[in-house]
């Protein structure tokens, strides 16, 4: 008897792995022959579970811990309904250090569920924080240009200064001798002719 029934359902049996982090569930005794998949960065706090439907029918369902509860599969009794959650158990276990959570845009619309967000490191913090220096930068810059522009009298150099000079006082007329002491306003008279 047992054969026959062996013969007439294939002989099917539930498998897991996981593969880039999305758990696999290939549930081919189930009532209704599922294959399932899971990213397992969206649900890292939920759990697999059986519940007990009838008499003789389990269903096994993913609960979020927001308390809502996704059917997977239907199995016709307890034993293949506990094979399918061991094979993940089984898979989950093997993969330990390959789970990564994932961000909204590695994000794919066929898994299940999308439970929260990760939260990314502060690297948009930086940037806000570069955005101000360079808005302060500008303000105080343009303060800066504001006040300096009612101005009208451009500083003088030295330069131009003995220039004024040497117009208004006549110059002597003898370059002194080479080695005398002279004034410094004497000298630089004399370097403006």
């Amino acid at each position: 008897m047992k054969s026959l029934f062996t013969n007439l359902t294939g002989n099917y049996s539930s498998t897991a792995s996981v593969v880039d982090g999305t758990l696999i569930l290939s549930l081919l005794d189930a009532v209704t022959p599922t294959v399932w998949q899971m990213e397992l960065g969206h649900a890292r706090a939920s759990a697999l579970e059986l519940r007990k439907q009838d008499e003789n029918n389990f269903i096994l369902v993913l609960k979020t811990p927001r308390g809502d509860v996704h059917d997977i599969a239907p199995f016709d009794n307890r034993g293949r309904a506990v094979a399918a959650l061991q094979a993940a158990s089984r898979a989950m276990e093997q993969a330990r250090g390959q789970l990564r959570p994932t961000t909204n845009n590695e994000y794919r619309s066929n898994t299940l569920p999308a439970l929260y967000q990760t939260k990314q490191s502060d690297g948009g913090k930086a940037g806000k924080i570069l955005t101000g220096v360079i808005v302060a930068a500008v303000i105080v810059i343009a303060i800066n240009v504001a006040l300096t522009s009612g101005r009208t009298l451009a500083p003088q150099t030295g330069r131009s200064m003995a220039t004024a000079t040497a117009q208004t006082t006549p110059a002597p007329t003898a370059r002194p001798e080479s080695g005398a002491p002279i004034s410094a306003d004497d000298y630089l008279r004399s370097l403006g002719q």
